[in-house]
């Protein structure tokens, strides 16, 4: 397969974020089954990336690093996630711009992979992300919703490959993983709700609480962290709303996915769970918080409880009872469609290698 010997991988890893160590190891993988010897990546808590003698772990601000794997060969893939928007900060936003510039400066070729375009405000950030995309030797999003972006600032759209999130990539847990999360767990059947910290989580909250207070689901319920922050959230609702409720703290990638593998339906407000419910064949309803998520849920075709601003107790309820009204074929359809990203996103990986390559 063609592909560099070595590469930058950018993207926000080792934070302990699960969402971004999964695309993390995703991607990994896959750039190293395809050929890449090392990969240089810039993080956090270096303890928290993968375990592979081939990474070479750098300082997230650590540019002399970046420019010297830069300098002796290595070509820069900007990998997964919502890396070019600044909704969240300009600063984060100028930082994954920079190390694109910083990959033009050494005259070494870039990709932007797996993105999620935008929201993006002002002119002049417009402006950068347009050149800096158009510079790339290659561009693959992961929804119609970050297409459409690009588009709108002046990339064409055919050097666009709308492809599918990497953390499709990520391998089911086995048996044993399953094994060992299902004792931790109370009796089913068991609903797992991942919630995360927003300016709406309140409105969240007593949802949640009325809709428990008003019947709720039948079995257990499974507060899943995806991070510190909604661990701590988890650990309130569990308080609140008595027995057969556990909050996990963020257990990883691998982890999340090995407690989804151990229930039967999944509400989200986190966009990953989403995507690893899909490759379990778990039925989900998703919250609505940001427009990646709605992208997401649209093309899985989940049912939508609403925006986080708007959600109640019944709201809930109903989207539960649609997905209840799909019956036995829903995981199926699930399966489905996660394969299909998968297969999608293996075949953009060898397509963005083999750019970078030429």
């Amino acid at each position: 397969m063609n592909a560099p010997t070595e590469v930058v991988l950018s993207g926000y890893y080792g934070y302990g974020n699960v969402g971004d160590d999964a695309l993390c190891e995703a991607l990994t993988t896959a750039l190293f089954e395809a050929g890449v010897a090392r990969i240089h990546i810039p993080c956090g808590d270096p303890a928290r990336l993968p375990l592979d003698e081939r990474i070479i772990p750098l300082g997230r601000f650590d540019l002399g690093g970046v420019r010297a794997a830069l300098r002796g060969g290595a070509a820069l893939f900007s990998g997964g996630g919502g890396l070019l928007q600044n909704t969240t900060s300009s600063r984060s936003l100028g930082y994954y711009l920079a190390l694109l510039q910083l990959a033009r400066w050494a005259g070494r070729p870039y990709v932007l992979g797996f993105q999620s375009i935008g929201p993006l405000h002002g002119p002049l950030w417009l402006a950068q992300v347009r050149r800096l995309a158009l510079g790339a030797r290659a561009v693959s999003v992961r929804d119609q919703r970050s297409a459409r972006t690009l588009a709108e600032i002046g990339v064409p759209t055919e050097r666009v490959v709308v492809a599918a999130d990497a953390a499709f990539l990520m391998a089911p847990p086995s048996d044993e993983a399953r094994t060992q999360t299902d004792t931790r767990l109370p009796a089913g059947p068991r609903l797992a709700l991942c919630l995360r910290h927003t300016r709406h989580t309140e409105q969240v909250i007593r949802a949640v609480r009325d809709w428990w207070a008003d019947g709720g689901w039948p079995g257990s319920l499974v507060l899943l962290a995806c991070d510190a922050e909604d661990h701590e959230l988890g650990l309130t609702l569990a308080a609140e709303l008595g027995d057969r409720i556990v909050a996990l703290p963020s257990p990883g990638p691998s982890g999340t996915l090995a407690a989804l593998a151990c229930c039967q339906g999944l509400v989200s407000e986190r966009l990953h769970p989403l995507v690893f419910a899909a490759g379990l064949g778990l039925p989900s309803v998703a919250i609505d918080y940001d427009p990646k998520v709605r992208g997401l849920a649209d093309d899985l075709g989940l049912p939508v409880a609403s925006t986080d601003a708007a959600l109640t107790g019944p709201l809930i309820g109903a989207a539960l009872a649609r997905l209840a009204e799909r019956g036995g074929g829903e995981s199926a359809r699930l399966h489905a469609l996660a394969e299909a990203a998968r297969a999608a996103a293996q075949a953009e990986v060898t397509r963005l290698l083999a750019a970078l390559s030429s």
